[in-house]
């Protein structure tokens, strides 16, 4: 996992945190047209908790952490060219995009690699009629301690038909 030097990854770029959703894709999209506004670079972050020692030492059967840090940053890679090009398409000057895998939770590592930031982009992850109306965890944990900017973006609404 990158834990070496991931707080210098995102100094003077947009970075949005990506997790595979549909919530994150519509974040990384809106993070490259930020960027390209900008004349940065993007930094897309994803957090991923190591395995506890407790399992280990139970017996549990320890996991490859080297072949789950390739498998999460491979998938990721796949969003990440296919947002680019989708972008491209739409006539965005793509930025440079730099992946970053972080051990941790999802809060603390999207705040340490946006130590140095211009803004920090997520995605808002409704779940239902109530529960839409708030903020989910991540989000209200960099809302609350970013170090910079933070914009919480939401999927658009289907129109409504009349």
């Amino acid at each position: 996992m990158s834990l070496v030097n991931d707080a210098a990854a995102g100094a003077g770029a947009v970075v949005v945190g990506v997790d595979g959703s549909a919530h994150a894709r519509v974040a990384l999209d809106r993070a490259l047209r930020e960027a390209a506004a900008r004349g940065v670079g993007v930094t897309a972050v994803t957090a991923t908790t190591p395995p506890d020692l407790w399992a280990v030492e139970l017996g549990a059967l320890a996991p490859d952490v080297a072949e789950i840090d390739r498998e999460v940053r491979a998938a990721l890679q796949q969003t990440i060219d296919d947002a680019v090009a989708a972008a491209a398409a739409d006539g965005v000057d793509v930025p440079v995009v730099k992946l970053v895998v972080g051990a941790g939770s999802p809060a603390d590592v999207l705040c340490r690699v946006a130590r140095d930031a211009e803004l920090l982009v997520v995605g808002h992850r409704g779940r239902g009629a109530l529960a839409s109306r708030l903020i989910g965890s991540v989000g209200l944990g960099v809302v609350v301690h970013a170090p910079c900017p933070v914009l919480v973006v939401r999927e658009t609404a289907p129109a409504a038909s009349s």
